[in-house]
């Protein structure tokens, strides 16, 4: 006599004949429905396993997220049960919500629960469509209570009194050399910040500074004319970075050999921080000189645009003002929304060398745009601002 497979009732058979029964993912049932804690229940399948709770309904578990929950416990440990599907994600990846915290999962990095403090902190960063991307670990627990996580662009330290906050690149590399949190300068206390110079992270014991070796730094007060060289030849294209802590105007012009202004960079009122492209176009004699009108403090830095910050077709870019990065995935469309009261402007300038004008408009602006690629993006915006897949 062949055995009869096992029941499947209420809740649980729901959902599994919602995904197409036996004729779906799951297939078969394997096991008998289980009665779990605080009322919940759980059945197997082929596939994978569908768990019940009051509250949070029924949903299936499967595959790598499916493994790292159990390893932490099931519905028993630190995540409980789930709350939701298996949702999927940029470059194959997929993640799932329990009552304690998520699981995401990509071919690169595996399965890794995220919680708290620090999943606020990466979520607030963009989850894995911004620079930290997937996790690559699960939690860290170290001295003094405090936490951190490792991800694919960087880490995020936890303490208490200092909150949640990434490092990555140079700044985290000098900080691992001196002993992490246990060295000299302690836990992270803030974000790294750009510097005229380069970048800065401030720590428990002090800060720690990065210099970008591919800048040219240019400070002074009040109304100037200054000569630049640029880092790539004469002739190149070049990224000019300007800061301003006056009250009234902040105007930059490019000038000619001929000290005829050429290019107007900066227009603006007060306090400025931006940066902007040079002799983008190949017509026209090159910049050797930037006028500067302003009554109060400033820095002029020009760097090579091949020392720009990259981002590929699956990230976010976001930022606040005028600002300039490259994009190297291929052409392909993308969100871009902008929250301001002026002009907003984005320009792309691929590697064929002609000029695209992606976005044209004044104040709040939403919209998908065809996304030429590779190429150097240019924002001007006096808002806040994103470009997304």
């Amino acid at each position: 006599m062949v055995p009869s497979a096992p029941a499947v009732g209420g809740a649980i058979r729901a959902k599994w004949l919602s995904l197409g029964g036996s004729g779906g993912f799951l297939g078969h049932p394997t096991s008998h429905e289980r009665r779990l804690r605080d009322g919940g229940a759980s059945q197997s399948f082929q596939g994978g396993q569908i768990h019940w709770s009051p509250g949070n309904g029924a949903h299936v578990t499967k595959g790598g997220i499916r493994k790292t929950w159990a390893v932490l416990g099931w519905e028993n440990g630190f995540l409980g049960y789930p709350t939701s599907d298996e949702r999927r994600l940029r470059s194959g990846g997929a993640s799932q919500s329990f009552q304690g915290g998520q699981i995401h999962w990509s071919a690169a990095s595996g399965a890794h629960a995220t919680r708290g403090a620090i999943q606020r902190k990466w979520a607030s960063a963009g989850w894995e469509n911004g620079s930290l991307r997937y996790p690559t670990s699960h939690e860290r627990r170290l001295r003094d209570g405090g936490a951190s996580q490792s991800f694919q662009g960087g880490q995020i330290h936890w303490s208490p009194g200092n909150g949640a906050h990434i490092t990555r690149g140079a700044i985290q590399r000098t900080w691992a050399a001196s002993g992490w949190q246990d060295g000299r300068y302690g836990y992270p206390v803030g974000d790294e910040y750009r510097t005229p110079t380069g970048a800065a992270q401030r720590f428990e014991g002090g800060t720690i500074t990065w210099t970008d070796p591919a800048k040219r730094v240019h400070s002074g007060y009040g109304d100037d004319v200054i000569s630049i060289t640029k880092p790539d030849g004469p002739g190149s294209m070049a990224v000019v970075e300007a800061t301003h802590d006056g009250s009234s105007n902040f105007i930059v012009w490019g000038q000619d050999a001929g000290y005829a202004d050429t290019d107007l960079l900066v227009n603006d009122i007060g306090t400025y921080s931006g940066s902007m492209l040079l002799d983008e176009d190949d017509w026209g004699a090159p910049t050797v000189r930037l006028r500067i009108t302003a009554d109060g403090a400033w820095t002029i830095s020009v760097r090579s645009v091949n020392s720009l910050p990259s981002y590929g077709a699956d990230r976010t870019v976001s930022g606040r003002g005028s600002s300039v990065f490259r994009y190297s995935g291929r052409s392909t469309t993308r969100q871009i929304n902008h929250t301001g009261n002026s002009n907003f402007i984005v320009w792309s300038y691929p590697n064929n060398g002609y000029a695209d004008l992606l976005v044209n408009d004044i104040g709040t602006y939403s919209g998908r745009v065809a996304y030429p690629g590779p190429a150097v993006i240019e924002v001007e915006a006096d808002g806040s601002w994103s470009i997304r897949p």
